[in-house]
């Protein structure tokens, strides 16, 4: 390999690192207040945010848990996963509403974490791991079908010990 093609991929690797560090870190786990809403009826990705969330302090570990398990697996070259990490349920009676008619509304409603910034939302997180590095991380509905050919990655993973097991191929 030339030092050219050595160099981009080294920086490739770094950009994808810091993008994914980035998107799990700074703007969900770091975050104590989060904010929360529901996909509005006949609409995609138009979102009425209802309120904020205090996540679970034993949710929040859960999921870092298995972001350390994955990046520390050694997934086959050549080949894409998407692995979820994490399942948000969501304490309508813990949410802090912005009003009682937003309230009443989201009782009809699955809420999600509304993440304005990076127009992720979910209360799924996955890992998408492309060539054994992990490129991002990706915010699902639980009650959107998710599968390989929605994420562009070869297989899903949807059981961490799958991971624990060494089972990946």
């Amino acid at each position: 390999m030339s030092l050219r093609a050595e160099i981009r991929k080294i920086i490739r690797e770094a950009f994808s690192d810091e993008h994914y560090t980035e998107r799990l870190y700074d703007r969900f786990l770091n975050k104590s207040i989060l904010t929360v809403g529901y996909e509005i009826p006949g609409t995609i990705g138009e979102y009425e945010e209802v309120g904020t969330y205090v996540m679970p302090e034993n949710i929040k570990a859960q999921i870092l848990e298995n972001a350390k398990l994955v990046e520390g697996y050694s997934f086959p070259k050549g080949k894409s996963f998407g692995i979820q990490i994490g399942m948000i349920p969501i304490d309508k009676n813990k949410v802090e509403y912005f009003d009682d008619n937003l309230r009443e509304q989201a009782k009809k409603h699955t809420l999600v974490i509304v993440d304005r910034a990076t127009q992720s939302n979910g209360n799924l997180v996955f890992l998408i791991v492309r060539n054994n590095e992990i490129t991002t991380v990706y915010f699902a509905k639980s009650y959107v079908p998710q599968d390989a050919a929605k994420m562009k990655v070869d297989g899903i993973i949807k059981s961490m010990d799958a991971i624990r097991q060494k089972k990946v191929r």
